[in-house]
């Protein structure tokens, strides 16, 4: 579906600058934007899952560690966590099965680690891990709890320091450059010849300026931390 809306714009384009012999590039640009965008929207389409995931890890990690401490076996304070409506809950519903099915318990765990390729929640599969074989009360689990929120307040100052630098450069993109622009064929076109075509005129501010913008915004959206999605 994300290749049928570039490839309307990439032939819609071309017939315009055949038609109305303006520039192949200006015609054909929201095309290849609208591309580029969609195999991106793609890949934040996989990374958000991911994120929702990763968004509940340290919930989780917090009261499987109080179900351990209040003397749940292993298998027991796993199932509570399944009991969940949150995407990791889910995950774990996918591991309990794959136990219940005859396999063992790190080889389940290791399984979902490698499907959900997220370096927290292999942090998190690792530690469970560990607690399996070994045993242990709920203290690893709840220090990766408090590692994890620590890190994740790091990374949010970090992301709202970036976020106020793209807002200045989406507000440019959105009213700025377009008013320049316009400023530029009327001003321009009083003391100079310009090599730009009204068909071009229509479609820099119409087609090309909103495009820039969306892939600004796809942008923004994949430098966000995973666990906010």
């Amino acid at each position: 579906m994300y290749l049928i809306i570039p490839a309307i714009l990439l032939l819609g384009g071309l017939g315009i600058s055949i038609t109305f012999h303006s520039n192949l590039l200006v015609s054909i640009s929201p095309g290849i934007l609208a591309l580029m965008a969609g195999m991106f929207w793609k890949k934040l389409s996989t990374e958000r899952e991911i994120g929702r995931i990763e968004a509940e890890i340290p919930n989780a990690a917090m009261k499987m560690a109080m179900s351990l401490d209040s003397g749940m076996s292993f298998l027991q304070s796993m199932r509570e966590i399944a009991l969940g409506n949150d995407k990791l809950a889910e995950e774990m519903r996918h591991v309990m099965r794959e136990i219940d099915g005859g396999s063992s318990v790190p080889l389940a765990l290791e399984n979902s680690a490698r499907k959900v390729k997220s370096r927290e929640y292999s942090k998190f599969i690792n530690r469970l891990i560990l607690l399996y074989k070994f045993g242990g009360n709920g203290d690893s689990l709840r220090k990766l709890s408090k590692d994890i929120v620590e890190q994740r307040k790091i990374e949010l100052k970090r992301y709202s320091g970036k976020a106020i630098m793209y807002s200045l450069i989406l507000v440019s993109l959105s009213s700025i450059l377009p008013a320049m622009f316009l400023a530029y064929l009327v001003v321009g076109s009083m003391f100079m010849s310009i090599d730009v075509t009204p068909i071009d005129a229509l479609l820099i501010p119409s087609l090309l300026f909103p495009s820039l913008n969306l892939a600004l915004i796809l942008l923004i959206q994949s430098k966000k931390p995973r666990f906010v999605w």
